[in-house]
């Protein structure tokens, strides 16, 4: 009798599945991005550089004490959801989604106080009430809402996630069209907006977390979880402290509305962040997964599989640099206008900082993330150094020469540690190929002189067309992309 062949839709079935959910997870980001596009240009007519300024000053406080909201709890849900056993999963999931909410809500607080006594001295320019106060309340909605983004994530529900970004998008955005457009409550609509927007959500974060968790509180079911997420807390608060440096420094040596209009080039490079984060939901679960069955005999796949995933970030940060002139001319506003000379620049260190999770992930998956702290350290003293240094005299393009030294020695440190301790192979070759091309794509836009209108919105299609197909041709290969990428895609399962 002779053996039957294997059947090859049970090896493109899961391939398929792969592919399906990276896709729809890239779509979700998508979707949200253009809706914060389609938004803009009528909050610019409603808020001033001076109000972004405020909403900057708000973004520093809660990105630097946001940290020890929550105690980290929610990485220890991608880390161990496939450790645990089937049948204590609902019992453990429970018991860190209820320590992370009573953390974030009992810390959050605590921060409040905090920094109610001490804004004056930090932010003078800035009163405590109503704005920074409302400011931290949606921050620490926002950091109890992590845990089932996590979650989502992790068990592999893409679909949810899409429904989920679908809903996060709708009721903020309507919130804030209706509390800073249509009553024009200006900078105090756009605080209330997002107040009133994270405590909706946190009921269908509360049902999501109900379809896989037990609420409970077990000091036996965290022990694990908070063994694992407490030493992350030193290195993303000495992260976050890095993030928002050279945005203190810049309120100290500037005016409200050079922060304001830093802030904003943030929010629009923040779409490179966001699109990493939405494809590595797709990655990062199959990283754990395959390290978790496999061990160390995964690094190969790992390591060809991870470079797809940067092709939508490469291609964002084009789409960005190319385009961000001619949307500020579409929208029309002088006082914004400034943003289209730096973005171009900040792209190039938003593109290096995304590369972390995908070639610096071997401590996370050696459990050495007592480590993660020494990167974060070395970023830290350069942001302070070059910072001032550069800042007092160069302004905002003070920071931009910052964040490149910056930015190159976290990831590098990163990547180094991590080759150290659970080394996975790097194709340097494609890395350079596709910095030259995104190199490319930033000096063509910043050329003075272009045609401007319909003309220069073509040349820029075109360009942006001719550079994303390099950037897939780099990553997959010239003449078989496709049936390239189902080659390295049959390794996954």
């Amino acid at each position: 009798m002779e053996p039957k062949s294997p059947n090859p839709s049970a090896k493109t079935g899961p391939i398929r599945k792969e592919a399906k959910h990276a896709s729809i997870y890239a779509l979700s980001n998508l979707m949200t991005q253009v809706g914060t596009f389609l938004v803009l240009p009528f909050l610019w007519k409603y808020l001033r550089p001076s109000d972004y300024g405020i909403i900057g000053v708000s973004e520093i406080i809660t990105s630097f004490l946001g940290i020890l909201w929550g105690l980290s709890l929610e990485a220890s849900v991608s880390r161990f959801y496939y450790e645990w056993s089937p049948e204590e999963r609902r019992a453990r999931l429970g018991s860190v989604w209820i320590a992370a909410w009573s953390s974030a809500i009992v810390l959050g607080f605590l921060s409040i106080f905090a920094v109610y006594f001490t804004s004056e001295i930090f932010f003078p320019d800035v009163q405590f009430f109503p704005l920074l106060f409302l400011g931290m309340t949606q921050g620490i909605m926002l950091r109890m809402r992590q845990i089932t983004f996590h979650t989502i994530r992790i068990v592999q529900m893409p679909w949810v996630y899409f429904w989920y970004s679908f809903a996060v998008f709708a009721i903020s955005t309507s919130m804030t069209v209706t509390f800073v457009v249509w009553l024009e409550w200006g900078v105090l609509g756009y605080f209330v907006a997002w107040n009133l927007s994270e405590a909706v959500l946190l009921l269908p974060c509360s049902a999501l977390m109900m379809k896989f968790a037990t609420p409970r509180l077990k000091v036996s079911e965290i022990r694990e979880a908070v063994a694992y997420a407490l030493p992350l807390i030193p290195n993303n608060f000495i992260s976050s402290i890095s993030s928002v440096s050279d945005r203190f420094i810049l309120q100290r040596f500037a005016s409200l509305e050079a922060l304001g209009i830093f802030t904003l080039c943030m929010k629009f490079t923040n779409i490179i962040i966001l699109t990493s984060d939405a494809v590595k939901m797709s990655f990062a679960p199959f990283m754990f997964k395959a390290v978790s069955e496999e061990g160390r005999a995964a690094v190969k796949k790992i390591s060809e599989i991870r470079m797809y995933y940067l092709i939508p970030i490469f291609v964002a940060a084009l789409g960005l640099a190319l385009f961000i002139q001619q949307f500020v001319q579409i929208v029309n506003q002088p006082d914004y206008f400034p943003i289209a000379n730096y973005i171009p620049l900040l792209v190039g260190p938003a593109v290096i900082l995304t590369l972390f999770p995908y070639f610096a992930s071997g401590m996370l998956l050696a459990k050495r993330t007592k480590m993660m702290i020494v990167p974060s350290l070395i970023q830290l003293v350069l942001v302070v150094i070059c910072g001032s240094l550069l800042i007092p005299d160069y302004q905002i393009y003070g920071i931009v020469y910052a964040r490149y030294f910056t930015m190159i020695a976290f990831v590098g440190t990163g990547v180094f540690l991590s080759q150290r301790y659970f080394p996975i192979p790097i194709d340097t070759r494609k890395l350079v190929l596709l910095f030259t091309i995104l190199s490319i794509g930033i000096v063509v836009s910043m050329v003075k002189g272009l045609p401007n209108g319909s003309t220069g919105l073509m040349l820029n299609c075109g360009i942006f067309t001719i550079l994303s197909a390099l950037v897939i041709i780099t990553v997959s290969g010239a003449s078989t992309s496709k049936s390239h990428l189902i080659n390295i895609l049959k390794k996954i399962r």
